[in-house]
Formats: structure tokens, C-alpha cells, sequence
């Protein structure tokens, strides 16, 4: 019995200790350097661009193909991601980080070592709730979110490298 106590309170500790650390982790300003709405990968660092069948079936013709991918490359490929220790989030379409580059901004709350809620205020000035996932690999954030690139309902996956 003590030992399952033991190992409870470790488990706990450890639990708790991981939880801060994400939460330390995600605060920052953030660059997009990938973004993977299911049908389009776009790579801005190494400016690499792959579609899926669908996608390319879709978009047959050469302007409705390069009219598709432009669209999402500036909905999401230059995405800054601002996260403040003061659970505020913000959204920009760019670095210039002006008024009406703003795309989204609200609070959220780490909800576990994975999963956050999203109060989301859209440039409509509608409030949504949404969720998120969360990961950290090699000093990236893996993001994934349901947004205006997002397609056949999968969330969007970024990820984003640390500005500071």
C-alpha cells in the first residue's frame, strides 16, 4: 500500500513538473517554417511545395492549381504565433504584426501536457472556442488546429520555430 502511495505521488510530481514545463515551453513569438492542411505541405525554409491527388485532381488546370496553393501560402505559410505567460494568444498573418495583419487573437489555457483551449476572437469579432494539440521536438512547436486552411476536417498542422 505505501509503495502504490509512492509511486501515486511520483507519478503526480512528474506529471506537474511536465505540465509547467509546456506551459513555460509555448510562451514566446513563434514563425511558421511548415504548415500541412492535409492537402498542401509547404515548406518555407527550404521553399518546397507538395499536393495530394485530391488536391491536384481538384485543381486540374495550371492557374486553379497555383491560385490553390497561393491561397493557402498566404493564409498560413508566414503565420506568427504569439503566446504571452498572461494566457493571451494572437495570430498574425505576417512579421509586421500590424493591426490589420491580425488574424485571430483571444487567451488560452494549457488544459494538459497536449491540449489546449482556444478563446478565439476572429477579425469578425466572433468568439469561438476551439481546441488545439501541442508537442515539442527538437525545439519546433507542432501545432495542430482546425483554421481557414484547414481541409476535409483535419486540423492544420504547423509547425513553428522559436523567434524569441
Amino acid at each position: 500500500m505505501i509503495f502504490k502511495n509512492f509511486i501515486l505521488i511520483v507519478v503526480l510530481i512528474f506529471s506537474s513538473i511536465l505540465y509547467s514545463q509546456n506551459k513555460e515551453n509555448i510562451i514566446g513569438e513563434w514563425k511558421v517554417i511548415s504548415i500541412d492542411n492535409s492537402e498542401v505541405y509547404i515548406n518555407t525554409k527550404t521553399d518546397s511545395i507538395s499536393t495530394t491527388t485530391e488536391f491536384d485532381r481538384r485543381h486540374s488546370n495550371k492557374v486553379s492549381h497555383q491560385d490553390g496553393i497561393a491561397e493557402i501560402r498566404a493564409f498560413s505559410s508566414h503565420n506568427e504565433f504569439i503566446f504571452t505567460k498572461e494566457g493571451k494568444f494572437y495570430l498574425y498573418l505576417d512579421h509586421r504584426r500590424k493591426e490589420n495583419t491580425l488574424r485571430l487573437s483571444g487567451t488560452y489555457e494549457i488544459i494538459n501536457q497536449k491540449n489546449m483551449n482556444l478563446k478565439v476572437k476572429a477579425r469578425t469579432k466572433r468568439i469561438m472556442n476551439k481546441k488545439a494539440e501541442y508537442d515539442f521536438m527538437d525545439e519546433k512547436l507542432i501545432f495542430k488546429f482546425r483554421s481557414i486552411a484547414s481541409r476535409n476536417n483535419e486540423p492544420t498542422i504547423y509547425i513553428f520555430e522559436k523567434i524569441k
